[in-house]
């Protein structure tokens, strides 16, 4: 039973701390659709070799024995046959070549989509990191709430027995350090069920993430994304086939040569001897052939692939102006970010403060129990704000490298 639970129990590489970098390609090593992609590719190649191998010439053997009855003086009652052919295609008006040449941009754009693909998949690992990340931070925060709240109420119970301490009072720490509580089991939950995502993507098993931070913008120039890029090549690739049903109806010419050697059996007997039967023969043949009516049916068909083409067009287009307009907006993103941060900080600072002035006036007992807790909430709020805001500028700097056209991976310090 334990070598059958064993072999039950996924397997997964272990690492105590687990990196952004190490996390995004753990993932692409291990996701089944790029995967896909990539046996997509290998696909796209193979059939770009075969269809250089149609410039070659085409060699054929076979053998065949045949049997008469009745036999006659040309007609043998057994003949046995073997022969060889040699066929190429001279000229066919340039189809292959732009069939070749369709091919060739279908592998391009499998290529691109990959890429594009493998870029979804980072941007998506970098969102889910730092979501992460601003749950453990939120969770320490938290956390150090709950210990100075169980301090506090550590200390007015010893007040309660001497009646120094009302019951409302011991009520309201308590009530709020359930709430606490609560959340710190929720925040636990969530994140819980972040590192499980991660670590069934990357295969990597782990219980703590490094810091990992990307390189700060400098004006980088919009690319156009693979996306459209793939979109471009298949557009290609249409136009390619689209020419090449065009090209039907040029003349194909074919050359073959043919050597045939025979064997006969079970002849006639003849006056003129055993020569009437020729037992090789080499024939050498040209052949010009050349569609003239087909009721318009590869004009159609050319006429449909570049409808397509027209849709592809429309569609790359349109995802260069959504691509421009998602690059501008991730830019004011980070400037928005960047106000955010400093306001953060701002607001720490003045929460930090009015909190040990609060705290140290409570224990004096200048100011009530609900001001100090209003204003250790205060504080927990805004060292909250600050953590979540410092990594969304980090998923803020991972979307600007993304619309730019680059991979964010290449940007990681």
């Amino acid at each position: 039973m334990r070598t059958l639970w064993l072999f039950m129990v996924p397997f997964f590489a272990f690492s105590a701390v687990l990196d952004l970098q190490t996390l995004i390609e753990a993932t692409k090593k291990n996701n089944q659709k790029i995967e896909a992609k990539t046996h997509q590719i290998e696909s796209k190649e193979a059939e770009v070799e075969s269809l250089k191998a149609v410039f070659w010439p085409t060699v054929d053997v076979g053998i065949s024995d045949t049997f008469v009855s009745p036999k006659s003086l040309v007609s043998p009652g057994e003949t046995a046959t073997g022969f060889i052919k040699l066929g190429m295609r001279i000229y066919d008006g340039g189809r292959r070549a732009a069939e070749l040449r369709a091919k060739k941009l279908e592998y391009q754009a499998a290529t691109y989509e990959k890429q594009a693909f493998e870029k979804s998949v980072v941007l998506g690992m970098v969102q889910h990191f730092y979501t992460l990340k601003k749950y453990y931070a939120e969770l320490e925060v938290l956390e150090q709430k709950s210990k100075e709240l169980q301090t506090q109420m550590e200390r007015i119970m010893k007040f309660e027995a001497s009646g120094l301490v009302v019951q409302d009072e011991i009520d309201k720490f308590q009530a709020e350090y359930d709430e606490n509580s609560y959340q710190i089991e929720a925040i636990k939950l969530a994140s819980e069920s972040e590192r499980q995502y991660l670590m069934l993507q990357s295969q990597i098993e782990f219980m703590q993430i490094a810091e990992s931070y990307f390189q700060e913008p400098h004006g980088e120039t919009l690319e156009y994304s693979e996306n459209v890029k793939m979109m471009e090549s298949s557009a290609k690739a249409i136009q390619e086939s689209a020419d090449a049903v065009g090209l039907s109806y040029m003349p194909q010419f074919h050359l073959e040569n043919t050597y045939t050697k025979s064997k006969y059996n079970d002849r006639v007997n003849s006056a003129f001897g055993d020569d009437i039967l020729l037992d090789h023969q080499n024939i050498l043949r040209l052949s010009l052939t050349m569609r003239l009516f087909d009721g318009a049916q590869k004009r159609r068909e050319k006429e449909s692939l570049q409808y397509q083409k027209m849709v592809l067009e429309s569609e790359k287009n349109y995802a260069i102006e959504e691509q421009k307009i998602y690059f501008l907006l991730a830019k004011r993103r980070l400037k928005t970010l960047q106000a955010q941060i400093k306001s953060a900080k701002s607001g720490l600072r003045a929460s930090q403060n009015s909190h040990q002035s609060t705290l140290q006036k409570y224990q004096e007992g200048v100011v009530d129990y609900i001001t100090y807790i209003e204003t250790l909430t205060q504080e927990t709020t805004a060292l909250s704000r600050l953590k979540e805001a410092t990594f969304d500028y980090e998923i803020a700097k991972a979307l600007y490298y993304y619309y730019a056209g680059k991979d964010p991976k290449e940007y990681l310090k």
